[in-house]
């Protein structure tokens, strides 16, 4: 900030202030600021920026290097969503992580819907021991889920040359965000950019096309390609359906198989379609989708399959699941020591939700 500034005490905290921010006499960014003072006289100050992760990245170590605390986005929400309940703390400390508003309904939903699958599992054990095992089965494997919501996902595009993989990549985007051309083989790198799907947040890779080499840059594209494929959560396998399939086509169909991990995509559904339906294309019947990346035809179909295919259906969003390390350590532990006695059963899933006022009644 400038030299000549008011002190934070004069500041009324019910006021935001449009300004810009300085590092000495530079102009980082401009900001809208607020300031309130607790009931120590500490100030706290909150910066709206308008630019990226490195002004902000800027802006703190200015901040830091002129003797102010930073402190992590879990303390601050410890502090302004206090509880004595570990299972409302595990939200709250996530809360401020998550990348997209489906992802903070659900997380914040879990305050019930896993203290309510909590409560239930004593009751089930008296009468149903079988059937409460069955249901902390269904917590812990909800979890790969449940962290690729609140986390995120990596999803390749991969395929032979001059499919319309950078097209599509573009299509999620929302923006040119990837260079096309008619010409085969313009991506001769991989590019990687966040954005959401169906409310998820996504990492998109979009890959140098799949054939024969012709230089050894672009087999390291190729190779490069693969391994990010290979690396993937889940793989568009993304063809040309609008002409008859090469030898390159029906490689990159054969060395992908049509399994949990990739979906094939029948791009420029927009043009006549003149690949075959036989195989290999037959083989991936209930895993294929036809779009096409320019017209945006199929779009929503294959983006809801998309999360269908990592777990994350349009039913998540009212499933209880564990959705931390500890809470899925503590679950486990109930299932690989044999159905415990009502007690033990109890004393792990009281850890779970932790003690005070909100802790479930019935744990």
């Amino acid at each position: 900030m400038p030299a000549a500034r008011p002190g934070a005490q004069s500041w009324p905290p019910d006021r935001l202030r449009f300004g810009q921010l300085f590092d000495g006499e530079e102009v980082i960014d401009d900001a809208i600021v607020a300031v309130r003072v607790d009931e120590h006289g500490v100030g706290h100050v909150e910066f709206t920026t308008h630019g990226g992760p490195r002004i902000v990245q800027r802006l703190l170590l200015t901040l830091a290097r002129h003797g102010a605390t930073i402190v992590s986005a879990a303390d601050i929400a410890a502090e302004t969503w206090p509880s004595d309940c570990t299972l409302d703390r595990e939200v709250y400390q996530l809360l401020p992580q998550v990348q997209t508003r489906r992802a903070a309904a659900w997380l914040l939903r879990q305050r019930a819907m896993l203290r309510a699958a909590i409560e239930e599992i004593p009751r089930l054990l008296l009468g149903c021991p079988a059937t409460a095992a069955q249901r902390i089965g269904e917590l812990v494997d909800a979890y790969p889920a449940a962290y690729r919501l609140l986390h995120g996902f990596t999803l390749a595009i991969v395929g032979p040359p001059n499919a319309g993989k950078s097209t599509l990549a573009n299509a999620f985007c929302g923006r040119p965000r990837v260079r096309v051309s008619a010409e085969p083989g313009t991506t001769r790198d991989y590019v990687s950019e966040p954005v959401a799907i169906g409310g998820v947040p996504v990492t998109l890779v979009d890959t140098a096309g799949l054939r024969s080499a012709g230089d050894a840059i672009e087999a390291e594209a190729i190779r490069q390609a693969r391994q990010q494929a290979t690396a993937a959560d889940l793989r568009l396998v993304v063809v040309d359906a609008a002409a008859p399939a090469t030898a390159a086509v029906r490689g990159v169909l054969e060395e992908f198989s049509p399994d949990a991990s990739s979906l094939l995509v029948l791009n420029k559904a927009d043009l006549p379609s003149a690949i075959s339906t036989d195989e290999p294309v037959a083989r991936w019947a209930g895993r294929s989708y036809r779009v096409s990346a320019v017209v945006g035809t199929g779009l929503e179909v294959l983006a809801r399959g998309i999360v269908e295919a990592v777990g994350l259906g349009e039913a998540f969003d009212r499933q209880p699941a564990a959705f931390t390390e500890r809470q899925v350590s503590l679950l486990r532990r109930l299932l690989s020591g044999g159905p415990p006695g009502p007690g033990g059963v109890r004393e792990v899933l009281r850890e779970i939700v932790g003690p005070g006022k909100n802790a479930a009644a019935g744990v």
